[in-house]
């Protein structure tokens, strides 16, 4: 029954290739532009949510790419020659990643604005709505990889939103439970390093999903999670960082933050090859960008800012 929805949607993308231009373009700036925008919340609007938006990123990423790399799911093209999506991913299919990155942060916004401004809502369950149909449309996931990458998003979010809401509560826990989310991220990393994975060729002797290619997304998703770790702990110890009272100072250093963090996350999506290789070069330099992007600049927007606003 997917495989016939697929079907019937590429005969729709087939007669629409404008839409097909929109929803990848969609599609690919999820992955870059919604941590970024999150990294402005927190720079400038509300630092607790900017906060509670990018742990919910950083969260499903890692169960996201836990779930894909113990399933092993090929795409849906690959189950049926007879599906032609515009472009093909390296990497297995379920649960969808795209639609995780919009859940996750446009989830959290959503919630966040629900009782101030439901507008700022509904626009968020439309993207993520629209974001989730567009994996179907281009071909590259089945619905059941759309739903599932909702529901465990949605898990993780919630989950998210009880751990800030605890440390909140109890300040003295925040360092050990930085130490055990550093730990689950090496655990997971050595885990999938280690299992065996499918090894099966296509006729022309290429295998389907190369598993150096699924490790490399598993390597850098780590390095952003120390990164994003180290980067709290220096603000937990250091830089405490609090919203800027001079407003120019707040929203153009919070706009150039969200613009470094943008191209950092574009340099990670579009440099093929890292110092140390793929793996381990991905993962220091993804670790290094978040460091020095949410661990570094917010003490110099500080240092800018003057006065502090309490949060």
């Amino acid at each position: 029954m997917d495989i016939a929805y697929l079907l019937w949607l590429q005969e729709l993308r087939e007669a629409t290739p404008w839409l097909v231009k929109i929803l990848s373009k969609l599609c690919d700036l999820n992955v870059v532009l919604l941590p970024a925008l999150c990294f402005f919340l927190y720079l400038s609007v509300d630092k607790r949510a900017g906060l509670w938006g990018l742990l919910s990123f950083h969260v499903s990423e890692t169960a996201n790419l836990l779930v894909k790399n113990i399933c092993c799911v090929y795409r849906p093209y690959i189950k049926d020659a007879r599906l032609n999506p515009p472009a093909r991913s390296t990497s297995y299919s379920f649960p969808s990643g795209h639609t995780m990155y919009a859940t996750s942060m446009l989830g959290t916004i959503g919630v966040w604005q629900r009782k101030k401004h439901v507008w700022i809502t509904v626009i968020c369950v439309f993207l993520i709505l629209v974001t989730g149909f567009a994996r179907n449309y281009l071909g590259v996931h089945t619905p059941q990889d759309v739903v599932v990458s909702v529901i465990l998003t949605g898990i993780c979010v919630y989950f998210c939103h009880r751990i800030l809401q605890h440390l909140a509560d109890h300040p003295e826990h925040r360092l050990p439970v930085i130490l055990i989310g550093a730990a689950v991220g090496i655990i997971v990393l050595v885990f999938l390093e280690c299992k065996p994975y499918p090894m099966d060729y296509d006729a022309d002797g290429k295998l389907l999903v190369d598993p150096f290619n699924t490790k490399t997304e598993v390597y850098q998703c780590v390095g952003k999670w120390l990164g994003f770790l180290i980067a709290m702990v220096l603000d937990m110890q250091f830089t405490h960082y609090a919203i800027p009272e001079k407003k120019p100072v707040r929203y153009f250093g919070g706009a150039v933050g969200a613009v470094l963090l943008f191209a950092g996350s574009v340099l990670l999506h579009k440099v093929k090859t890292f110092p140390l290789g793929a793996h381990w070069g991905g993962l220091i330099v993804s670790l290094a960008i978040w460091v020095i992007v949410l661990g570094v600049y917010p003490l110099i927007l500080m240092k800018l800012g003057g006065s502090r606003k309490e949060e």
